[in-house]
C-alpha cells in the first residue's frame, strides 16, 4: 500500500508541474496559491477550427489598413508628460516603420516580455512593473499528438491512460518521458492521443526529432499496456513553445518571489500613466497597458482570462481618453 501511495503522490507532482507550468514545485508560492489560483470560468471550451477562429472573428470588421501582420515591434517610446497636441507613444517596428499612438495595449506573452522588456520600452518601465515581470513565473509545457488513423485501438468509452511510475521503469525508459502523466483521448479526434509534458521533459522534447518522440511514446504505451495490440503511429506532432521566440514557454504561475515583493498578476495590469496639459489643466492618461493571461488575478494561465484582460484594458483606455478628445 505504501508503494502505491508513493506512486500516486508522484503522479500528482507531475500533474501539478503541468497545471502550473513550472519546472519545480519549489518555485511556487504556497501562501498565494489559494489566493490567486483560478476557479471557474469556461475552461473547457473547444475551438473547432483552432484559436485562429477567435482572432479572425475579432478582426473581420476591421479595415485591412488597420491590421498589420508579420510586423514585430522593436521598441515602444513613451513620455510621462506631454502637451495636448502631442502624442505620448511612438512604436518602432522591425521594418523601420513609426506608428504614432495615444496608447498601446501590450499582449505579448510573459515569456517574451521577460526576455525583451528592458530594450522594448524607452524609457524603462516603472520599477513596480519591472519587478512583476521578473517575479511572475513562466515555465514550459508541451503537447504531443499521436494520430493512429481512423479508428482507435482502445475501447470507445476509454478517455485515456494515466501512468503510475515504478522505480524500475526509470532505467529502461528515456528521461524525458518521466515527466508524462498519461495519454488522453483528444475529444475532437477519437483515434488521437494527446500527451502533456511538463517539468524538464518539456524542454528536452523540443530538441528531439518527432520520430524519436513517437517511438519513445510507443515504447511507453507498450510497456504499460501489454494487454493491447498497439498499431504504429500514423503521425506524430509535438509543440515547441519554449523555442518559439514570441512565446518562450507556456503560461504563468505565482512564485515565492511574488510573495516576497508583494506583486501579483494584478500588478502587471496596472497602467503606465502620462500627464497631459490641456487648457491649463493637467490630466493623467493611461498610455501603456498590459493584457494577457499573466495579468488576470483569478484566471491567469487561461485563454478566457487573457480575453477578459484585453476587454478590461480597452475599456480603461476609452474611459480616460474620451475625456481629452
Amino acid at each position: 500500500m505504501r508503494k502505491k501511495m508513493e506512486e500516486l503522490f508522484d503522479w500528482n507532482v507531475r500533474f501539478l508541474l503541468v497545471d502550473n507550468c513550472c519546472h519545480s514545485l519549489d518555485e511556487l508560492s504556497a501562501n498565494l496559491w489559494d489566493k490567486f489560483k483560478y476557479i471557474g470560468g469556461p475552461e473547457h471550451l473547444l475551438f473547432k477550427c483552432g484559436y485562429s477562429s477567435l482572432t479572425n472573428l475579432l478582426i473581420e470588421n476591421l479595415s485591412k489598413e488597420k491590421v498589420r501582420v508579420a510586423t514585430p515591434v522593436e521598441t515602444i517610446h513613451w513620455r510621462d508628460s506631454i502637451e495636448s497636441q502631442d502624442s505620448p507613444i511612438i512604436v518602432m517596428t522591425s521594418k523601420g516603420t513609426q506608428i504614432i499612438a495615444d496608447a498601446v495595449i501590450v499582449t505579448c506573452s510573459l515569456g517574451y516580455l521577460k526576455a525583451n522588456y528592458q530594450k522594448m520600452f524607452q524609457p524603462s518601465l516603472p520599477s513596480r512593473l519591472s519587478v512583476a515581470i521578473e517575479d511572475l513565473g513562466f515555465g514550459t509545457i508541451n503537447k504531443i499528438f499521436l494520430d493512429f488513423g481512423d479508428l482507435p485501438w482502445w475501447q470507445t468509452d476509454v478517455k485515456g491512460f494515466q501512468l503510475l511510475w515504478h522505480r524500475d521503469d526509470h532505467r529502461s525508459l528515456p528521461e524525458w518521458t518521466r515527466d508524462i502523466t498519461g495519454f488522453d483521448v483528444l475529444p475532437t479526434h477519437s483515434a488521437t492521443l494527446v500527451v502533456w509534458v511538463g517539468g524538464r521533459g518539456a524542454r528536452i522534447v523540443e530538441e528531439l526529432p518527432e520520430w524519436t518522440v513517437a517511438q519513445d511514446c510507443m515504447n511507453l504505451l507498450t510497456h504499460y499496456l501489454r494487454c493491447y495490440n498497439i498499431p504504429p503511429v500514423r503521425k506524430c506532432v509535438r509543440t515547441k513553445w519554449h523555442g518559439n521566440e514570441y512565446v518562450r514557454g507556456g503560461y504563468s504561475h505565482i512564485t515565492k518571489s511574488c510573495e516576497e515583493d508583494d506583486v501579483s498578476p494584478k500588478t502587471l495590469a496596472e497602467p503606465v500613466w502620462t500627464t497631459i496639459l490641456q487648457n491649463n489643466t493637467r490630466k493623467n492618461l493611461p498610455v501603456i497597458l498590459f493584457a494577457g493571461e499573466a495579468t488576470h488575478d483569478n484566471f491567469y494561465s487561461t485563454t478566457h482570462g487573457a480575453y477578459e484582460t484585453g476587454i478590461h484594458q480597452a475599456k480603461i483606455f476609452l474611459q480616460y481618453h474620451a475625456s481629452v478628445n
